[in-house]
């Protein structure tokens, strides 16, 4: 299977965002939830797991933010089938106080993107193809199609569309970004075997 028919695949969802990218949007927003992840691949300290079924918990009520509002939530969801449901969450979430920050494939011709851009308040092309990592940490070739960023602010809509901008990614791992991910992962690890083994983490 090639990398655009796995990355399409619904068997194979979870494409780990580069560090660097992450650490770009982070310094700008101030992530405190990784919506969509795993221990192996989580980019904050709270996260949520497939486990944790972040689409069936209201986010503003499980996190509250140092400002006292929703959580600032960075969410790469899962692609396949399901990417329409992660939308709409982050709609949902954007009225209860939240800010949400998708990372989507430009998929311009699904109406979960026709949904989108009627709640959005940014979005923002992203130049050149972002290349993801699989759930292993490896660096896969470039993402088939572009890649937006999605910026879904509490308590604000788009009149007529969201501001949209081009923007570009630093997704340069150094060593040391890699090592300190790849640390943060096995610790995440190390937590949840001690929780399974009845353990405290």
């Amino acid at each position: 299977m090639g990398d655009w028919d796995a990355i399409h695949s619904s068997k194979n969802t979870e494409w780990r965002t580069p560090v660097a990218a992450f650490d770009t949007l982070d310094r700008e927003f101030g992530f405190e939830v990784d919506a969509a992840a795993s221990p192996d691949n989580a980019l904050c300290d709270h996260y949520w797991t497939i486990t944790d079924d972040a689409l069936s918990i209201d986010w503003s009520a499980t996190i509250i933010s140092a400002s006292g509002g929703g959580p600032t939530v960075f969410l790469n969801p899962p692609y396949g089938r399901g990417v329409g449901d992660w939308v709409d969450k982050a709609i949902e979430q954007q009225a209860k106080g939240c800010t949400v920050v998708m990372v989507l494939m430009a998929c311009t011709d699904t109406k979960w993107w026709a949904k989108l851009w009627g709640s959005a308040h940014e979005v923002r092309f992203v130049t050149g193809r972002i290349r993801f990592l699989d759930r292993n940490g490896q660096e896969k070739n470039a993402a088939p199609k572009g890649t937006a960023i999605v910026v879904f602010r509490p308590f604000v809509h788009n009149s007529k569309a969201p501001l949209c901008s081009l923007i570009t990614l630093d997704e340069r791992n150094t060593d040391t970004k890699q090592d300190q991910a790849c640390r943060r992962a096995a610790e995440r690890r190390g937590d949840l075997e001690k929780r399974k083994r009845g353990g405290t983490a």
